[in-house]
């Protein structure tokens, strides 16, 4: 097991979340060459998870919570925020009533009872919640939650969860709740309170708990004023060591990497997350709330194999418009033989194309030019003129300019192009200052004259 117990004088003591030193070094180490690999591979700015880019894992975080907070404000929704225990069996300690640590008689010690097996078992517990009648009975829209597990500090998990469900269910949810679980394994907490419950001051947990009968061993406190702050508080306390020095991990990171346990759940009621982080580069669709309307009114669109993903907008005529905001690249995994060989073909054509251009772009064909007693450069790979201050290209000289530029050419001298020729001469009918002449197709000019790079240069 990885639990680690230094006995010490006044009993057992659990140390780094029940990690030993050789889970959490060799941990560090896979998650170093990871990061070189991330980092070697160019996947750094597409990458945030809580031990790469955490500040933005942390900001995703928040954004999603908010987003729900708010949607369940909007539909007038109410919190019930539930915290369930694992029976006593996950448990390797246990505290007596003096405080005192000691080795728990009745915990398993087998791979039934591994962190990783009590958060499945969190998972079941929670969803045997939400099958409840009462629950199962509302609408989509009525409910929804977020959740998240975090360790004791002998590192067995624990589950908090924040349902948000209509006012006039609470009372049924309560009853349904408690048939199933109740204190210790179960506490809740509601902003709002049913008639039938009545206030009673419970030693057990030495506070005041709204119960049905004082001698219930079931109840529910009011402490949440706010929902987003009170469930924050639980987020964020998961990922204090990586808000204070995102390159250092503790134990508390390291236990959700070493058991694969994630932090944080939500309910299928905002957009769902692998379209937002398609789309989330858009400034309208940053806030989740924001993409979540424009998701459900269907003015975001995702194609069958999820493969294209468009917004639906009206222009000024009130005509639809469609715009691909985000299309997968193609992979040959995904044609047929033919759509294979046809793929592979344009691909090979189009990188000859960009290689020749690129080779053009950086080796230029440059003959030396004469006008007008003033000695320029003709740079034939991208048909222009280059004088020493600026660039001149027959399109945009003024008329004057291109007349007298036009007339000076001799297609006889051995020294001008007749591409470039052509161009002018092209240019010059356009304009309307050479008349009879048909406008000439450029590959007509074929005899280009090719002067030595040295002497170009």
């Amino acid at each position: 097991m990885v639990y680690v117990l230094l006995i010490i004088s006044k009993g057992l003591k659990i140390l780094s979340y029940g990690l030993s030193e050789r889970d959490i070094e060799d941990t560090l180490e896979k998650i170093k060459k990871r990061k070189r690999y991330i980092e070697r591979e160019g996947f750094a700015p597409f990458t945030k998870n809580a031990w790469y880019n955490a500040d933005k894992y942390i900001a995703e975080l928040q954004n999603r919570a908010s987003s729900l907070v708010a949607y369940a404000s909007m539909q007038n929704l109410v919190s019930l925020f539930i915290t369930l225990t694992l029976p006593s069996e996950y448990h390797p300690i246990k505290t007596l009533k003096n405080g005192k640590v000691i080795k728990n008689p009745k915990f398993i010690d087998d791979l039934a009872h591994t962190p990783k097996a009590g958060s499945k078992v969190l998972s079941r517990m929670w969803k045997r919640i939400l099958d409840l009648r009462p629950v199962k009975d509302l609408r989509k829209e009525q409910k929804c939650y977020f959740r998240i597990i975090e360790p004791h500090k002998s590192g067995v998990p624990h589950l908090h969860v924040a349902l948000y469900v209509p006012a006039n269910s609470i009372e049924k949810i309560l009853n349904s709740i408690f048939a199933i679980y109740t204190f210790p394994q179960i506490e809740i907490s509601s902003q709002y309170i049913p008639s039938s419950y009545k206030k009673y001051y419970d030693k057990t947990v030495k506070r005041s708990v709204y119960k049905k009968n004082p001698k219930d061993k079931f109840g529910v406190t009011t402490l949440i004023k706010n929902p987003l702050k009170y469930m924050m508080k639980y987020i964020l306390k998961t990922l204090d060591d990586l808000r204070k020095n995102k390159n250092k991990y503790t134990p508390l990171t390291l236990w959700y990497i070493i058991h694969g346990i994630g932090r944080f759940y939500t309910s299928r009621t905002l957009i769902p997350l692998w379209i937002y982080r398609k789309i989330h580069y858009l400034p309208r669709f940053q806030n989740m709330l924001n993409a979540t309307k424009e998701y459900i009114n269907g003015r975001i669109r995702v194609s069958a194999k999820k493969r294209i993903i468009e917004y639906l907008s009206l222009d000024e005529n009130g005509n639809i418009t469609e715009e691909t905001i985000w299309q997968k690249r193609i992979e040959q995994s995904d044609l047929n033989p033919i759509q294979r060989i046809r793929y592979i073909k344009s691909f090979w054509e189009k990188a000859k194309v960009d290689f020749l251009n690129a080779y053009a772009r950086k080796h230029p064909k440059i003959i030396p030019l004469e006008i007008n007693g003033k000695r320029l450069k003709f740079n034939l790979t991208e048909n222009r003129i280059i004088s020493k201050g600026s660039i001149i290209t027959p399109a945009y000289m003024k008329d004057h300019t291109l007349y007298t530029y036009y007339h000076s050419l001799d297609p006889e001298d051995e020294k001008i192009s007749l591409f470039h020729y052509g161009v002018t001469q092209n240019e010059m009918i356009r304009r309307g200052l050479l008349s009879n002449i048909p406008i000439h197709r450029l590959d007509d000019f074929n005899n280009e004259f090719k002067l030595p790079m040295e002497e170009a240069l």
